[in-house]
């Protein structure tokens, strides 16, 4: 719950597993699971704003989303399911879609930033965010979307590349709703080169020689004159937070 761990072990049977806890007050929750095999198939779910009161039994029923450490994987990886993807791939990694709208929860995905890492997809691309996770860049073709929420308030999603590529690169359109969205090309190229839809979280957005947002915006960014706050329009730099300063003390 941000403050305390249990570790709850018992063989498998019909009925429900009870849990004592120490009280909680609109916490972040997450639990992780296994079904005790061999093979180690792993579950996760996250849970928000959640007050558990002292002295009380609360009754809850988790559907729980497959887990996978993408610590042994490299090359490529492809989503077929609802699931939480964790941890830092043992190489450069390439992660598809076989289908549209699965949900993804990026959990700390290489959040160090030590491998390059991107989603390249010719399928709506649907990402949750918890923890930190860094990828060089969200690619869908073929007129597709992507969304990006949070599963938690901590969720934070930092995108670089450079050359000519732009870090949010989408034929359609893509959707803010909820987390810390942070996307910088170091290159020639938008930090979006997609239509823009802000409802939601914090958006930083850079670009070296090229406009942050390549087509229109509907939602409310700033941009940065060098002095001032002003129209987002063909500015290299773009928020939503007109306090964050100048672009320079941004981090990545």
């Amino acid at each position: 719950d941000g403050t305390n761990t249990y570790s709850v072990t018992r063989s498998a049977a019909a009925g429900p597993i009870y849990v004592a806890i120490q009280p909680t007050s609109n916490a972040e929750i997450s639990i992780t699971a296994t079904d005790g095999t061999q093979s180690y198939h792993n579950y996760g779910k996250f849970l928000a704003g959640k007050t558990y009161e002292a002295s009380n039994g609360y009754s809850v029923s988790w559907k729980m989303l497959p887990r996978v450490d993408l610590s042994a994987k490299s090359g490529s990886y492809n989503v077929t399911r609802n699931e939480i993807l964790t941890g830092t791939p043992s190489g450069n990694l390439t992660i598809g879609y076989s289908a549209d709208n699965w949900e993804v929860t990026l959990d700390n995905v290489n959040p160090s930033g030590t491998k390059v890492v991107k989603i390249s997809s010719n399928r709506h691309v649907n990402l949750k965010l918890k923890g930190t996770s860094r990828l060089t860049q969200i690619l869908a073709s073929n007129n597709k979307n992507v969304t990006i929420d949070k599963a938690a308030d901590d969720g934070t999603l930092i995108l670089q590349i450079g050359g000519s590529d732009s870090p949010l690169d989408v034929f359609g359109t893509v959707y803010i709703k909820g987390g810390t969205v942070k996307a910088r090309c170091t290159g020639y190229m938008p930090a979006v080169y997609s239509y823009l839809n802000i409802s939601g979280g914090a958006v930083y957005l850079a670009a070296s020689s090229a406009q942050a947002v390549h087509y229109t915006v509907t939602g409310t960014l700033y941009g940065w004159n060098g002095s001032a706050w002003g129209n987002y329009s063909g500015q290299q730099y773009a928020t939503t937070d007109n306090t964050s300063g100048n672009p320079s003390s941004w981090t990545w």
